[in-house]
């Protein structure tokens, strides 16, 4: 065990499984993911399947992703530039064109395969997670990522990234969410308007929403 655990892929993978977890906790404590203000004032029970579908993802996903990827971005020679300031920018940049796109779209489809989206369904969802998640990650995840390339060890950088993870997979739950609350009408609106059914299956958009709230619907905790 304590082999596996030297390995700094690993110990990547655990500490983002961790902190992923602990995103979705402090987003279902604050309530931050409620579809609306009444629901966001009523208290419901911890939802503990979801906050372990997050830090399996962090497990699986985001740690092994981004050890990797840093890697990469680092063994890029044309990215180094005549100051430290410079070749962290045009990492950071990198990074936000090839890294951040590609696993925001790996993370919906993953998540949503999780919650038991599938066809039409996982497309929505997907669909209606990307654009305001990358929207803002433009806006996070450069001045991040420049402090990151230009002061961290790059032993640590990936350690770095899942630490301001907390912040960012906290609305990453709270985007998650609303994504899972929107994709069951977003697939039923084409058969709402009598159009071919397509990958997902024919359902009433009022039946699929209160079926989906149901299972998914966020809940934030009564007490820290």
């Amino acid at each position: 065990m304590s082999g596996l655990f030297g390995r700094p892929v690993v110990r990547a993978a655990v500490a983002s499984g961790a902190l992923m977890a602990t995103g979705d906790v402090f987003c279902q404590m604050g309530g931050w993911s409620a579809s609306d203000p009444e629901d966001a004032s009523e208290a419901r029970p911890h939802d503990w399947a979801r906050t372990a579908r997050f830090g399996l993802v962090g497990l699986t996903l985001h740690g092994p992703f981004f050890y990797h990827g840093f890697r990469w971005i680092d063994g890029l020679s044309f990215l180094n530039r005549s100051s430290p300031i410079a070749s962290a920018v045009a990492k950071s940049l990198a990074v936000q064109v090839a890294l951040f796109p590609t696993y925001t779209t790996a993370f919906s489809g993953y998540m949503g395969t999780l919650e038991g989206f599938q066809g039409r369904e996982l497309l929505s969802k997907v669909s209606a997670f990307l654009a305001p998640t990358l929207f803002t990650g433009c806006a996070f995840w450069p001045v991040v990522n420049t402090f990151n390339f230009a002061l961290v060890a790059p032993p640590a950088r990936c350690y770095y990234v899942a630490l301001m993870g907390l912040i960012w997979n906290t609305y990453l739950s709270y985007s998650n969410a609303r994504a899972t609350q929107q994709a069951p009408a977003l697939a039923a609106a084409p058969e709402a308007r009598g159009g071919s059914p397509g990958l997902g299956r024919a359902v009433p958009a009022s039946a699929a929403v209160a079926a989906h709230s149901a299972r998914d619907r966020p809940a934030p905790a009564t007490a820290m």
